[in-house]
């Protein structure tokens, strides 16, 4: 298997189930991990990370091209975990 990834290397179509990005500060840098996500196929972890940050880079993208064309509009995008509970959980993590 090649070292670096190729574009058909980071196509999420097989998504079979969306988990959890988070995108946190280290002091040397921004951390991004990701987990719960589900792919029909996988062959290493670092493919999963890939085709995760495709997948979050899309949606993204998508969101922002959507505030920019509709002043005042909003598509929300949602894990299913409430931000207090996202706060909650960031918070514990900061203690530890």
């Amino acid at each position: 298997m090649s070292i670096v990834l190729s574009q058909a290397d980071l196509d999420y179509s097989g998504m079979k189930k969306i988990g959890r990005v988070t995108i946190s500060e280290r002091p040397d840098r921004v951390w991004i991990q990701v987990d719960g996500f589900e792919f029909d196929d996988l062959p290493t972890c670092r493919m999963q990370g890939a085709r995760v940050i495709a997948w979050a880079r899309d949606l993204l993208s998508a969101q922002l091209e959507a505030h920019r064309v509709a002043p005042g509009g909003n598509i929300g995008s949602c894990i299913g975990l409430l931000q207090e509970e996202l706060e909650e959980e960031m918070k514990g993590k900061a203690e530890d």
